[in-house]
């Protein structure tokens, strides 16, 4: 696996109708940032980039956060951090890739935003961080990230890859939500698939001791 692509993720709490079976993410609306948040997390001198930007509430009914993905230069890498940002003051910050994008492969990246419910009203923000090089292998590969707020610190609570491949392999993962065991507790369910005749694979992850989203399940992604 290749190792230009680092992510991190946000997950959030909330309090709402129980889980569905097969919740999947759901796309946040882009909306311009309030102020310079790359001033916030100190970028202003760096020509940063703004890659992805949303409004999301952590807690239904509670004051929503700006959600802001900056992208700046580093040698020759781009970095990428998700800033949080709450009536113009910056909550915390959460490092997501360091993607190497210098002669000869000079990777183009991308980013989305979304929310994931998450059961009982929590809702996680999801990060996806796309990187392209549209050299002659055409590498591509999206990393997903989950972060929640631990009162005002956000945590990553799950960070894997979603996507990956070039002109010969492709394989990409769908997550949702599901109450798998029927005990009211939700798992994440990653079904995962590639091209060729090879059959999908589940892989489960169950919230351990510290929060964070586990699981001793094979990935093709690990293959």
């Amino acid at each position: 696996m290749r190792r230009w692509l680092w992510l991190v993720a946000l997950t959030a709490c909330a309090t709402a109708p129980a889980v569905r079976p097969g919740t999947p993410s759901r796309p946040l609306a882009p909306s311009a940032p309030s102020r310079d948040v790359a001033q916030l997390v100190g970028w202003s001198a760096d020509h940063p980039v703004t890659l992805a930007s949303a409004r999301w509430s952590p807690v239904v009914g509670a004051t929503g956060l700006e959600a802001v993905v900056l992208e700046r230069r580093v040698g020759d890498q781009k970095e990428v951090v998700l800033a949080l940002v709450r009536a113009g003051e910056l909550v915390g910050s959460v490092p997501l890739a360091r993607v190497t994008s210098g002669p000869p492969h000079p990777r183009s990246v991308g980013a989305t935003l979304a929310e994931l419910p998450l059961g009982a009203g929590d809702r996680a923000l999801r990060v996806d961080v796309r990187t392209f090089d549209g050299g002659e292998a055409q590498l591509f590969a999206v990393k997903t990230t989950l972060v929640a707020l631990a009162g005002d610190r956000p945590v990553r609570l799950l960070d894997r890859l979603v996507e990956s491949g070039d002109r010969v392999r492709d394989r990409r993962a769908d997550l949702t939500v599901r109450d798998l065991d029927g005990d009211g507790t939700p798992e994440l369910i990653v079904e995962e698939r590639e091209s060729g005749a090879s059959p999908p694979r589940t892989v489960v992850y169950r919230r351990g001791r510290d929060g964070r989203y586990v699981t001793k399940d094979p990935s093709i992604f690990g293959d």
